[in-house]
């Protein structure tokens, strides 16, 4: 078995991130959605082409599967990382 608790980032450090998931979803959903939309009306466009031999082939409509992942995971690092670093609020 894995020993989690000996990660670098405990869950006590990650409860600032839960505490804001609704920010932090939104921070993640809606710049992952418009960078997809823009993306695919770009390749749509002929704006941008991407070799057949260099993606593996899954699409959500005319966009490959990787370049959705790869806005939702860039996004997914700054937002929380954002989230993380940034001061929480004082509660009364």
């Amino acid at each position: 078995v894995f020993p989690f608790e000996r990660l670098p980032l405990k869950g006590s450090r990650l409860a600032p991130a839960w505490d804001r998931r609704r920010i932090l979803l939104a921070a993640v959903a809606l710049p992952t959605a418009y960078l997809s939309i823009a993306d695919g009306v770009a390749i749509a466009n002929g704006i941008w082409i991407l070799h057949s031999n260099r993606i593996i082939g899954l699409r959500l409509g005319d966009l490959p599967l990787e370049e959705v992942l790869f806005f939702l995971l860039t996004n997914a690092m700054i937002a929380q990382t954002v989230v993380l670093v940034s001061p929480r609020p004082h509660r009364s």
